[in-house]
């Protein structure tokens, strides 16, 4: 009589050799992480929120801060560098437009 397969899996995942030192079972948990668990899901979710409410309404005025100098860096980028960023957000308004027409029919 032939094993379920869930049996199976577990008779092969207790076959498996452990990890014996402290570098190996790090280097396990780096390579297969764990799963996030339904906490943890939900604390990213929480944070996203938090994130969203500081940078639109508590922290504003650093935000607006840090978008001068992001405008400021934007104006020194090289040439050659700035005409790539300049050309990628044109085409990408253009991606939007043609969008925004095909949803919107006339």
């Amino acid at each position: 009589m032939r094993r379920p397969p869930i049996d199976r899996l577990r008779l092969h995942l207790r076959r498996r050799k452990q990890p014996t030192s402290n570098y190996e079972r790090n280097l396990q948990r780096i390579v297969n992480p764990p799963r996030p668990s339904l906490l943890n899901r939900i604390g990213r979710s929480a944070w996203a929120v938090e994130e969203f409410w500081c940078r639109h309404v508590a922290q504003r005025e650093l935000y607006r801060r840090l978008d001068e100098l992001r405008v400021v860096v934007q104006a020194n980028l090289p040439p050659d560098r700035r005409a790539f960023e300049e050309a990628r957000r044109g085409l990408q308004r253009i991606r939007d437009a043609v969008a925004a027409k095909q949803e919107k029919p006339d």
